[in-house]
């Protein structure tokens, strides 16, 4: 298998192997006008995560839920930006 067939999705619990089948099957999801902006990452963890049976995603951006996933984390939403305490001198 040449190396440029293979992506390395690093989940934090495991390495997944993503081969070239499973970025053809992930094309649908960037097909899907409900998930606007969507990285290729998580298109391919969703491919992955339905062909492993994961139905909980640890997430913090909201297209976990929008592709079917129960989202744990942020619920879903993308997690307020917070500016720093400015503190005076």
């Amino acid at each position: 298998m040449r190396a440029a067939e293979l992506v390395f999705v690093d989940t934090g619990a495991w390495i997944a192997l993503a081969l070239t089948r499973d970025l053809e099957r992930a094309w649908p999801y960037f097909e899907r006008t409900d998930l606007h902006k969507l990285s290729a990452v998580d298109a391919l963890s969703f491919v992955l995560m339905a062909e492993r049976r994961i139905r909980v995603a640890f997430a913090f951006d909201a297209h976990f839920a929008t592709a079917g996933f129960r989202v744990v984390g942020s619920g879903g939403r993308a997690a307020p930006h917070r500016r720093k305490a400015r503190v005076s001198p």
